[in-house]
């Protein structure tokens, strides 16, 4: 089938199982895009048997224009997108053909996971905490340390900061999933990561370009994040959240389903905490995911430095060994290594300019 009609139906937001509907009752895509274009085409006869509703229906309607179509396809190649279809490219991930409802079109900036390339998905809340911010760059910069490319959403919060951890680890490689148009950065002060994305690994999305991220956008574009990914890390979660749609659509595609634990008092671990009573793994270091999926290697260990490459001082080394990744107070580690208080700020700030600790708010740090 001709490219044009492929970008007709993702202008629609024609999806497999519409287009199943559509071929069953009128033939093929072909023979519909004819009834638009003379008006044969009726909602009262079509629209229902063909899961095509008003809106839909405008949508095809308003583009039934062969020759506008064939110039948005000659267009791509201008703007560096690339138009993958389920049906006429063998360069479609197979990793996507298997998954409910696969895209009809992938548009593509960059390039897509190859075949044999391991990927983790990470993924989490907007709204993270600073551990939370901390775990997913950290696994992120791990993972890609031990050569595993990563994936997420851009969104900010747990995506963003995953996405910064697998792009600061040399050859570190990273793809987003995108719920807008692959020629658009949302949120746009994400640009700069929009870019090293695109150089290093790739964007893709099912809607064409120059679309904008509407809401209904986004649960679907989760089931691309997982759907391209060997296991899903869950970091931080609401108990209701996009980022349990995207565990769930993975449990669903067969992956492995990891989740960082937190406090049962935290609204941001409520989420985290259910997926593993529910049966995902728990885990609380990056080696631990990759051990689980066979991905371990060396270097994975060496991303990031211990407290002796960094010369530190007895007195640091032992706050370092005292501290956990649950957030504690300056008092009580200055009760535990009877280190004063006004010593202890000093070792705690050297610390975390080191990297190896971060602040949790109310002068709470944790690992």
């Amino acid at each position: 089938m001709e490219r044009a009609y492929y970008y007709w139906m993702a202008l629609a937001e024609v999806g497999t199982k519409t287009r199943e509907k559509i071929e069953n009752y009128i033939g093929s895509i072909e023979e519909m895009f004819a009834m638009f274009v003379d008006g044969t085409f009726s909602m009262e006869k079509y629209g229902a048997a063909c899961g095509i509703g008003p809106g839909r229906y405008g949508c095809l309607m308003a583009n039934a224009r062969i020759d506008d179509l064939r110039r948005a396809v000659e267009k791509l190649s201008g703007e560096n997108i690339q138009m993958i279809t389920f049906e006429e490219d063998t360069s479609y991930p197979e990793r996507l053909r298997t998954i409910y409802s696969p895209p009809q079109s992938l548009f593509v900036r960059g390039r897509l996971p190859r075949a044999d390339e391991p990927v983790i998905a990470v993924v989490g809340a907007r709204g993270a905490t600073p551990r939370g911010l901390r775990y997913a760059e950290r696994f992120a910069a791990r993972f890609a340390a031990s050569g595993v490319s990563h994936i997420s959403g851009l969104a900010v919060g747990i995506d963003i900061a995953s996405h910064k951890g697998a792009l600061k680890t040399e050859g570190g490689i990273s793809f987003a999933a995108l719920a807008c148009g692959v020629n658009v950065c949302y949120p746009r002060k994400h640009y700069a990561v929009y870019e090293d994305l695109i150089e290093r690994g790739g964007v893709v999305s099912e809607y064409v370009p120059g679309s904008m991220p509407l809401r209904r956008h986004f649960p679907l574009r989760n089931r691309l994040i997982s759907g391209l990914a060997d296991a899903v890390l869950v970091v931080e979660a609401k108990g209701k959240s996009g980022s349990l749609i995207t565990a769930d659509m993975g449990l669903e595609q067969g992956k492995t389903i990891f989740a960082i634990p937190g406090s049962p008092d935290d609204p941001l671990s409520e989420g985290t905490n259910e997926l593993i009573r529910q049966g995902a793994a728990l885990v609380t270091t990056p080696e631990q995911v990759l051990e689980e999926m066979h991905l371990l290697k060396e270097s994975a260990c060496q991303s990031f430095p211990e407290p002796e490459n960094l010369l530190l001082e007895s007195d640091e080394e032992i706050v370092y060994a005292t501290l956990r990744p649950a957030p504690r107070h300056p008092n009580e580690i200055s009760s535990e290594t009877k280190i004063p208080v006004e010593r202890l700020y000093e070792i705690l700030l050297h610390l975390e300019l080191a990297g190896l600790i971060g602040e949790e708010g109310g002068f709470y740090y944790a690992k």
